[in-house]
């Protein structure tokens, strides 16, 4: 293989899963090779098992629902729903 004008011998090959986010690769696997530099191949897979955080959730239901075509009321929703009495007595 040649990188950059360094060639290099490809001796042992592994395929090890890995989450991505942002800037970070996190193994899913403890990996058992020397110190020192190493190629990676990305061979990027949709998986369900990885879950979106908050919000990239909250985004991406953004995109697919247009909530303004829905005509939703958010007063009639929640109007009524918290009670108003003013709780327990509290002795000190």
């Amino acid at each position: 293989m040649l990188v950059k004008g360094k060639t290099f011998d490809l001796v042992n090959a592994m395929k090890i899963k890995a989450i991505k986010r942002g800037q970070t690769i996190e193994l899913l696997e403890p990996i058992n090779i020397s110190d020192g530099e190493i190629i990676i191949d990305i061979d990027e897979q949709q998986s369900s098992d990885v879950k979106p955080n908050f919000w990239e959730a909250l985004q991406e239901f953004r995109q697919q629902v247009n909530l303004e075509e829905l005509e939703i009321e958010p007063e009639e929703i929640f109007a009524g729903l918290r009670d108003k009495s003013p709780g327990r007595d509290v002795i000190l």
